[in-house]
């Protein structure tokens, strides 16, 4: 796969999940487990092939030594402890994607049925996404 044609998704990781208090005690909310998969797992299954950048706040320690040990993909965690804002980190992010590159933006308690289409040629079809041309990037919420 060329540099160009390569998949790029940013993961905002940072959550804690203070809702679910006993299941985020010692872990982040991404690696908070349904039907014994970690959350973030169920992207990495239907993105194989893609370079996911990881954004982690709360627990980064355990969540980079977790997919360390256990994922198969390829990624990169960027620890934005301490930084302000549920977007802390997406500057440090976008540094690691090429020049002029689609990339897609998502959070790791997301979970899909099917593999949606986040390109710009589907943009808003099926699922909540847009396409923003002049930045090359897709948004899924």
């Amino acid at each position: 796969m060329d540099k160009q044609s390569e998949q790029y998704i940013i993961v905002q990781a940072g959550g804690k999940g203070t809702r679910l208090k006993k299941l985020t005690k010692n872990k982040p909310k991404a690696l908070v487990s349904i039907s014994n998969l970690p959350m973030i797992f169920y992207l990495f299954n239907q993105y194989k092939d893609a370079n996911f950048i990881i954004i982690g706040d709360y627990k980064c320690d355990v969540l980079e030594k977790y997919l360390s040990a256990f994922s198969t993909v390829k990624f990169k965690v960027i620890n934005a402890t301490g930084k302000t804002g549920t977007c802390a980190g997406i500057g440090d992010a976008l540094k690691l994607i090429p020049e002029n590159t689609q990339f897609t933006i998502t959070w790791s308690d997301l979970i899909f049925n099917s593999t949606p289409d986040f390109s710009k040629e589907n943009a808003g079809g099926g699922v909540l996404g847009w396409y923003f041309p002049k930045f090359q990037m897709s948004l899924a919420i």
